[in-house]
């Protein structure tokens, strides 16, 4: 049996949905079997992301329902062999699905891959709680700033209450600064002040957004972001991968002292 993981974050705009695919992407780098469940229903996003918006025909509540069966809604990815994905119901509400049904599907899925990411809404609602309570473990997707890591240590609260005890921590928007020791959000403390495991941090990159729309995900180039995010899944499967975060040059640390000014 793979294992199940959903992909939390405290609000929406965090980069959840980018996170899977780019996960998503790096396991099947490394011959790994995926299957992302998109439960973020009414408002899908991976299928556009992957660039398989054109492949949908069945989706999850088609599944939980009884419509058609799993292997029938799963969307082989055409270039990476390793990826299915179970597209999110457009026309239903957040929370119709059934959290016990949700685990059913989750568990038919991990029969049938490596991994299972479960691309969960935002927030702590109804959909969270089905997704968190379907899986084992938990990753969280979160930023460096103050407001993104309030949401989410409220997140990483509701998820003890379920029995997930200490989730995984993912950080996107990354700057270089964040590697410095006097950083107003040093990186190396939000694992340790929210109460997660640090697994990732995804550097800024302002290409990063255009390159996804493409259905190219960060993690199938050889930008910074890819490589965070392979390193990101070599530790996942329990590879020693250090963080590697590259400081600021002492012209760019010049040039943002005298923009504060």
């Amino acid at each position: 049996m793979g294992a199940i993981w959903a992909v939390v974050s405290g609000s929406g705009g965090a980069g959840k949905s980018t996170a899977c695919a780019n996960l998503a992407v790096a396991f099947a780098l490394m011959n790994k079997r995926v299957i992302l469940i998109d439960a973020n229903t009414g408002l899908r996003a991976l299928d556009l992301l992957l660039g398989l918006e054109n492949r949908a025909i069945y989706d999850l509540m088609d599944v939980a329902d009884g419509v058609c069966g799993l292997k029938r809604a799963l969307i082989r990815h055409p270039k990476w062999e390793g990826i299915s994905l179970i597209a999110a119901a457009q026309a239903r509400e957040s929370g119709a699905l059934d959290a016990a049904r949700l685990r059913e599907i989750a568990g038919d899925c991990a029969s049938l891959a490596d991994f299972t990411l479960i691309d969960a809404p935002p927030g702590v609602g109804r959909g969270f709680r089905a997704a968190a309570e379907a899986a084992e473990d938990a990753i969280v997707v979160t930023a460096p700033d103050c407001v993104a890591r309030r949401d989410a240590e409220k997140l990483i609260g509701a998820m003890g209450r379920l029995g997930i005890g200490k989730p995984m921590l993912l950080v996107n928007r990354v700057l270089p600064e964040h590697a410095l020791k006097g950083a107003p959000v040093p990186l190396g403390s939000i694992g340790e002040a929210l109460g997660g495991r640090l697994i990732g941090a995804i550097p800024e990159q302002r290409n990063m957004a255009s390159r996804q729309a493409l259905g190219e995900p960060a993690a199938s180039t050889g930008t910074a972001a890819g490589r965070a995010y392979r390193d990101c899944a070599r530790r996942l499967i329990g590879e020693d991968v250090p963080l590697r975060l590259t400081p600021p040059s002492p012209w760019t640390r010049r040039f943002r002292a005298l923009e504060r000014k």
